[in-house]
């Protein structure tokens, strides 16, 4: 098992500033009128805005502490006793927790974990089971409580803070020869899905927005 804690800056990033952050820029600065980005934006003689100058600027800070553990272990089923061609156990895992990681500019920070497309905490474990040809693996996916949407008051949306969610997928593969090989992969096993799927990141948790699903593959290689 080994873990790595990491901590990056990056500063004067380029971000993209739209009419409205030159406007915010301009005249939430304590040097209003004076600031650089007042000169962002042009208006008439009626108070309207006639022209601004949005685009990417390097202004933003980056800002991400994190802890990193992975766990990879393989044994033979014979040191429990069993048989000596009862197979090999093998665990791989991985486990990831932010602690801070968000984006800054323009005098706001900007969270970019906790919410349900990067949750602050997830973990997942294969467990694969080894004998001659067959093997089948055991894949568990956690991803830690998350928020539907970041840094609005608490009663903007109702059940905004979003419970942990797991997730299970089975896949067995068999070598007929040499040349030759078979697999059958069910992704979702349970068929869980997530509280509020309409909001959730399709990314993240396409598999499980489509509910259990069955997968059949063959493969050759010469």
């Amino acid at each position: 098992m080994k873990a790595s804690y990491v901590d990056v800056r990056i500063t004067d990033a380029i971000t993209y500033l739209s009419a409205k952050n030159l406007l915010d820029a301009c005249y939430d600065s304590a040097n209003y009128s004076t600031n650089a980005f007042c000169s962002t934006f042009q208006r008439d003689s009626t108070g309207q805005i006639t022209s601004f100058e949005s685009g990417y600027y390097n202004i933003a800070n980056y800002d991400t502490q994190a802890l990193q553990a992975t766990l990879e272990y393989t044994f033979s089923l014979q040191r429990l006793g069993m048989p000596i061609d009862a197979g090999t156990i093998d665990l791989q895992g991985n486990y990831v927790h932010y602690f801070k990681n968000q984006q800054n500019y323009l005098a706001s920070a900007y969270p970019l974990t906790g919410n349900t497309a990067s949750p602050r905490d997830n973990f997942t474990i294969n467990t694969t089971w080894q004998r001659g040809a067959f093997s089948a693996q055991w894949q568990t996916m956690w991803y830690g409580p998350s928020a539907f949407m970041l840094q609005v008051p608490a009663n903007t949306y109702e059940d905004n803070q979003r419970p942990p969610f797991v997730q299970f997928n089975l896949a067995l593969s068999y070598d007929i020869t040499k040349n030759l090989s078979t697999s059958f992969v069910i992704n979702n096993v349970t068929d869980a899905v997530p509280d509020y799927p309409g909001t959730y990141s399709l990314a993240r948790y396409y598999e499980a927005l489509i509910g259990r699903s069955f997968q059949m593959q063959i493969g050759a290689s010469f």
